[in-house]
């Protein structure tokens, strides 16, 4: 047991010192540039060698022309993301000359679905003809007024069924096979 204890004593102290070789690698890089760089100066010149670093930083500043530094058009391709918006309209360039973009169509207008009953068979009892039409394994009785689910029937003749998509209120005709056909 003693030997368990020491051990993880041992690993805990390089577990700590490793932390703090990382604390003063990553603590090292705050530090200024300057700071780290200046010259070493002979033991009685420190303030001597801080005012030549000082005089050197002075002097490679004053070369520089912060006049060049500042972009004074925009025009040149490069958009500004933070200068004011234009609601200009875009051109493009055709044959030479600018011309307003062309602007996408609309969208098409929405249309029903293809009309998903089939014709099954009809009755003719006396005046009344009733006819049944199917979707999938589902059957129907179609009969004017009749709603079947997005469907209203409008008319049922011997030769059509009209159906009203109600959602956009399209018409679509059922043809009624006629006897020999």
């Amino acid at each position: 047991m003693k030997l368990a204890k020491r051990d993880i004593r041992v690993r805990g102290a390089l577990a700590v010192i490793a932390l703090i070789v990382m604390g003063s690698v990553v603590g090292g890089r705050d530090q200024p540039a300057a700071a780290t760089s200046l010259p070493q100066a002979p033991s009685g010149e420190p303030a001597r060698a801080l005012q030549t670093a000082a005089r050197a930083a002075q002097e490679s500043l004053s070369d520089l022309d912060m006049g060049k530094l500042r972009r004074q058009n925009w025009s040149d391709g490069v958009s500004n993301l933070l200068g004011p918006r234009s609601a200009a309209v875009p051109t493009q360039q055709v044959t030479g000359r600018a011309e307003p973009a062309v602007t996408p169509p609309p969208p098409p207008a929405p249309t029903a679905p293809p009309l998903p009953f089939t014709y099954i068979g009809k009755i003719v009892d006396g005046g009344r003809t009733t006819v049944f039409v199917g979707r999938g394994a589902d059957h129907y009785e179609a009969q004017a007024g009749a709603e079947i689910e997005q469907y209203k029937v409008e008319r049922v003749t011997d030769t059509q069924i009209t159906f009203v998509f109600r959602p956009l209120g399209t018409r679509q005709v059922l043809d009624v096979p006629q006897p020999g056909q």
